[in-house]
């Protein structure tokens, strides 16, 4: 049941999401966002019905189509946009001052995923294909489309034309849609039942990481603790 209710649920966060772009944004900026957010949902809903199975790589096990399928409309949209690839993030230069607190807050990320790998996980098969898939792509792939193109693309919508020092909105909006992207609920009938951690990690995750975008102008570091976290996470599994 789960398959047709949570396709509902994001089509709601992304109208909403979209809703306040509209409200608040003066400028012809709101029409990116929804086909942004167009694209995302297309490729959210490739994922959740399971269709890149079709074009998996043979003898693999991980969604390797779906996240570099993923890179690439993202990439093609800021090369076909009014976005730089310096405004997203792709750069490997940080902000002054700013790396030595990004090095920090990666490490905590790190350790804290350590921590929370032993608490949750055990009897995970080690799989150097699971290892190399979680050191690579999900943090290229959802930090490149949620840390780099929407953050970038919503603060054109909600700064544009405005004098102000700092719009926390994009930053709000892009950790929730991330944190709601993951599954957090089960239906057995008319009962639901939520798994906190599966709401609270990614929304942890989410916040850690657009201040390390923001901290540092660039999504180096939102890459590494991403994809440290995932990774730190799966080998206390199989340890």
């Amino acid at each position: 049941m789960n398959l047709f209710v949570e396709p509902v649920l994001s089509a709601l966060v992304l109208l909403l999401i979209v809703g306040l772009a509209l409200y608040v944004n003066q400028s012809r900026h709101y029409a990116l966002v929804a086909l942004f957010l167009v694209l995302f949902a297309f490729d959210y809903t490739l994922r959740l019905f399971g269709l890149y199975d079709i074009l998996a790589i043979p003898g693999t096990n991980w969604n390797w189509t779906g996240n570099l399928f993923s890179l690439s409309w993202a990439i093609l949209f800021v090369h076909f946009s009014f976005l730089s690839f310096r405004e997203v993030g792709f750069t490997f230069k940080q902000r002054p001052g700013s790396a030595q607190s990004a090095v920090i807050i990666t490490a905590i990320i790190f350790v804290f995923s350590l921590a929370i790998g032993l608490a949750f996980t055990d009897d995970m098969t080690f799989s150097s294909e699971t290892l190399f898939y979680f050191l690579i792509m999900p943090g290229l792939a959802e930090e490149i489309v949620y840390r780099g193109v929407f953050l970038a693309l919503l603060h054109r919508a909600f700064t544009a034309g405005r004098d102000v020092p700092y719009n926390w909105w994009p930053a709000i909006i892009t950790t929730l849609s991330f944190a709601l992207m993951h599954p957090f609920f089960d239906l057995d009938g008319w009962s639901i039942s939520f798994n906190f951690a599966n709401l609270v990690l990614p929304l942890l995750g989410g916040a850690a990481f657009v201040w390390l975008r923001e901290h540092t102008g660039s999504l180096v570091f939102p890459i590494i603790a991403h994809n440290a976290s995932n990774t730190s996470f799966y080998i206390m599994g199989v340890l």
